[in-house]
Formats: C-alpha cells, sequence, structure tokens
C-alpha cells in the first residue's frame, strides 16, 4: 500500500513540475474537433499517466513538457492520424502523423506510459 501511494506521489510531483495541477481532472471532454480535425479519441492526461519524456516537442522555439491532454485526429476522406498534443482547451500544441490509428496510440503510450488505458472514443 504504502509503496503505491509512494509511486503516486512521485507521479504527482512530476506532473506538477512539469505545470500539471489537480484542475487537470476537471478537464473537458474533447470537443468534436481539435484544430480542424475530427477527433476519433482522446485522453486528458493527469496522475494515471507518467509523461516518460522520450520524444522532444519543439512549439514556438521551446522545449514542452507534458501535455494537459491527447487527441487522435483523422482528417475527412484520408487513412492517416495526427496525434495532437493539448493544453487544457483543446488548443494544439505538438502534433505527429502517424499512417494507422494503431501506430498514434502506440506513439502516444511511447510519450504517456497508461495513456492506452484511459482512450475515451467519440460516438
Amino acid at each position: 500500500m504504502f509503496d503505491r501511494a509512494l509511486k503516486r506521489l512521485a507521479r504527482v510531483s512530476q506532473n506538477q513540475r512539469l505545470g500539471h495541477t489537480n484542475a487537470f481532472h476537471k478537464m473537458k471532454p474533447a470537443p468534436k474537433k481539435v484544430g480542424t480535425f475530427p477527433v476519433i479519441c482522446y485522453s486528458p492526461i493527469d496522475e494515471r499517466h507518467r509523461f516518460t519524456g522520450k520524444t522532444r516537442q519543439i512549439a514556438r522555439g521551446q522545449l514542452m513538457g507534458a501535455m494537459a491532454g491527447l487527441a487522435v485526429c483523422q482528417p475527412p476522406g484520408s487513412k492517416q492520424f495526427y496525434l495532437f498534443g493539448c493544453d487544457a482547451d483543446w488548443n494544439v500544441v505538438s502534433d505527429t502523423w502517424h499512417q494507422s490509428l494503431d501506430e498514434a496510440k502506440e506513439q502516444a503510450e511511447f510519450e504517456y506510459e497508461g495513456v492506452s488505458k484511459t482512450w475515451s472514443y467519440m460516438a
């Protein structure tokens, strides 16, 4: 029990250093579109996840830390997908392009351990 609590505390502390707070628990569900593309699935990033730092995302010349949420989107008429890293209002901060939904979700898990268990899918 203590080990689990200690691991949770370490994860929460890491998220706080990266600008996360408990407010992300209250993050709204993703809108139907993020950027200009329809959302296939999404997940807020919170203490259920561990930001691995295995991928370096640069936005406006700055190295980004953990995102507030992730969204996998598919352009209309396309077979490819984007994995978007988003702020707390679901604005796109970072993106990666993938040939399949599974590839996008594998990249998300590579960047945020635990996200494979927390995806929500659009109806």
